[in-house]
């Protein structure tokens, strides 16, 4: 929520609130999108293989923190330079 408040008021000129709630509605339209995508896909994976061990089961959910992770700092870094480098705060 914040990268999209954020991006609309370094990007657009009028109508920043508009474009921040679109922009959001966009975001978590796709967000729930590629979620759903995901836990279809990680069901599918636990229901074809019902004999998976206890450690490749950690490993999985390990990549998927380390996705998150990273997914969430390039945002945070995003917004972070976006603040330093383009608000106009004049």
């Amino acid at each position: 929520m914040y990268f999209c408040i954020t991006f609309a008021g370094t990007r657009v000129r009028k109508n920043k609130v508009l474009a921040g709630v679109g922009i959001y509605y966009l975001f978590s339209t796709i967000l729930g999108v590629v979620i759903q995508l995901c836990f279809f896909a990680s069901v599918f994976i636990i229901n074809a293989r019902p004999r998976m061990n206890h450690e490749a089961m950690l490993v999985l959910l390990a990549v998927v923190a380390v996705w998150l992770i990273g997914a969430i700092a390039g945002l945070y870094y995003t917004q972070l330079n976006m603040l330093d480098k383009k608000l106009n705060l004049a």
